[in-house]
Formats: C-alpha cells, sequence, structure tokens
C-alpha cells in the first residue's frame, strides 16, 4: 500500500555528503620544469658515434631512474587522493543498489503493463477492420499492414473504446483499400483479355503486376511479347516454305537427271511394244584409289559432286583428322 505523504520519511530528504576537495601543486613548478630541461640537455648530447656504448648505456639507467623517482611520486600522491573517494564508494554502492533495483523493477512492470495495454489496442484496431474487410469482401491479412499505427493512448476513449476520430481515420483506410483491390480487379480483367486474345498465359504478367510493374507496363510488355512470337512464327513458317522449295528442286533435278541418263543409254525404242531396239555399247568403267584431304564443308561439297554426277564410289577408310 503506498505510505501517504504525511506519513513518509525523510531520511534522504536531508542526506548530506561531505567531501573537502585535495590540493596537488608544485611547490615551485618553475624548479621543477627547469629541472627536467638541464637532464635533457645534459643527456642529449650523448651519441654513440662520440661516446662508448658503456657511456650511453649508463646515461640511460640514470634517465630511468629519475624518471622512475618521479612516476612513483606522482603514484603515491594519486593514491593518496583516490583513497578516501574508494572508501566513499564502498560504502556508497551497497544501499544505493537497492535503490536502483527497485527502479529498475518498477520500470519491468510499467513496461510490461504499457505492452499489454499495447496488444490489448492492436486486437480492438485488428477487430475493427477485419469485420470491416469481411463486410468488403477483401483480404483481412492486407489490413494488418495498419495495426501499429493506432497503438497509441491518445486514439482510445477513457474506457478503452475507439475514438471517433480513429475510427474515421480507419474508414479511410478501409476505402482507400476497396479502391484498390476494385482497381487490381479491373486491371486483371484488361490482363487476362489481353493474354486470351493472344493466347497467353497470364500468370507471369499478373505476377510482375503484383511486384510493382504498372498496368500499362504490363500490356506493354504482353503486346511485345506477341510481336516477338510473331516475328517467330514467321520465321519459322518462311524456313519451311525455304525447305520445301529446296527439297522440290532438288527431286526436280534427280528427275531430270534420270531422264538424261535414260536418253544416253537408250538408242530407239518399239513405240507400240516400248521394246527397247538398239542399246549403246556398255562403257568401259575404270578403278582408282584418290586420297583427298578436306575440311567437312569440302568433304560435304565434293560427294554432293559425286552424287550429282552419278559417279560410285566407295569409302575404303573414314575420315579422320590430320595435322595441318
Amino acid at each position: 500500500m503506498p505510505v501517504k505523504d504525511a506519513e513518509k520519511p525523510n531520511y534522504l530528504d536531508n542526506i548530506e555528503i561531505n567531501y573537502t576537495p585535495a590540493t596537488v601543486a608544485f611547490n615551485d613548478f618553475e624548479n621543477f620544469e627547469k629541472g627536467i630541461e638541464f637532464a635533457v640537455a645534459q643527456y642529449s648530447t650523448f651519441d654513440l658515434e662520440v661516446n662508448t656504448i658503456e657511456e650511453v648505456k649508463q646515461a640511460r639507467t640514470e634517465l630511468n631512474t629519475l624518471s622512475k623517482k618521479l612516476e612513483d611520486k606522482r603514484k603515491e600522491i594519486k593514491r593518496g587522493i583516490n583513497t578516501p573517494y574508494d572508501e566513499f564508494e564502498k560504502q556508497y554502492k551497497g544501499p544505493y543498489s537497492k535503490l536502483t533495483g527497485l527502479i529498475s523493477e518498477l520500470k519491468n512492470q510499467i513496461d510490461g503493463y504499457e505492452e499489454h495495454q499495447k496488444t490489448l489496442r492492436k486486437d480492438k484496431v485488428r477487430t475493427y477492420l477485419y469485420e470491416k474487410a469481411e463486410e468488403a469482401d477483401l483480404n483481412k491479412q492486407v489490413f494488418d499492414q495498419y495495426l501499429d499505427d493506432f497503438l497509441k493512448a491518445s486514439d482510445f476513449t477513457s474506457t478503452f473504446n475507439l475514438k471517433k476520430a480513429t475510427q474515421e481515420k480507419l474508414d479511410t483506410i478501409i476505402v482507400q483499400e476497396i479502391d484498390k483491390q476494385n482497381q487490381r480487379d479491373a486491371d486483371m480483367m484488361a490482363i487476362t483479355d489481353l493474354c486470351a486474345k493472344n493466347n497467353l498465359g497470364p500468370a507471369s504478367y499478373i505476377r510482375q503486376y503484383d511486384n510493382g510493374v504498372s498496368l500499362a507496363e504490363i500490356l506493354g510488355l504482353i503486346n511485345r511479347d506477341v510481336t516477338e512470337i510473331e516475328r517467330q512464327r514467321q520465321e519459322l513458317e518462311a524456313k519451311r516454305l525455304a525447305d520445301e522449295q529446296a527439297q522440290a528442286q532438288r527431286q526436280k533435278e534427280i528427275k531430270e537427271q534420270a531422264i538424261a541418263n535414260a536418253k544416253e543409254n537408250i538408242v530407239a525404242v518399239d513405240q507400240e511394244t516400248g521394246e527397247i531396239l538398239e542399246t549403246p555399247p556398255k562403257a568401259v568403267k575404270y578403278k582408282t584409289t584418290i586420297e583427298f584431304v578436306f575440311d567437312m564443308d569440302q568433304a560435304k561439297t565434293f560427294k554432293k559432286f559425286l552424287d550429282d554426277k552419278g559417279i560410285d564410289f566407295t569409302t575404303i577408310k573414314g575420315m579422320e583428322k590430320v595435322d595441318d
């Protein structure tokens, strides 16, 4: 139970900590400074180019002795100054730590209470937004991003209800989200319709839209993809026609060559029976072996030449790579 003001002891109201500032001063600083300068001047002339190593070592020993004497005195003075404070601090810390411990404990209680209040406020705001979202047929989780914006006590009445001004702010957010959803629905319709007209799947374009790409950019992407697909289709069609024409030309050449060969071999044919009346003497054929060195394109060209001329040949040994 809290202690009434009239009952509060005043032990700490009249507390005093007495201290006397320490005074540290040279009895003759000018003499001290001159002594240092004299020592520096006296020993700064020592150099191995002039003095022996023993003399230089002795100079260093004497300077170290002087330095230690001065530092010992400084440390003695510091201990003399610090000792009273160290004793005071030992007495002070024990009781004072109880005070800071209590302050920390009360802070933890306050923080826990305020955090709990924030949780309750957040639940209030969430419930309000979720109910409105359900009425508007919106995705509830869309409103989670706004919950932490309405956690101040000033957003609530003393009876822990949302203030009218807070409700108006939340209603504005709801209207904005409804507008966003309506716009998204309209944009989705435009995207899916354009994809359907061009036999494209809309999934990848919708993902880009949801990642922040504007509708105009998405429609531009679809149109560019349609143009590219049509270009590729035309290229494939042109290639197919070219292949068909080349094949037809090849068949025509083979047929013409066959007719020419037949004319060379048949001298006369009975018009009624079709009987061959005369045939030219059988040509004498010769066999030879020739070794050629081709690259792959030359080998293909040469083989085509032999085929076109009707020259029989047999591959004795397959192609093998040769060094230049």
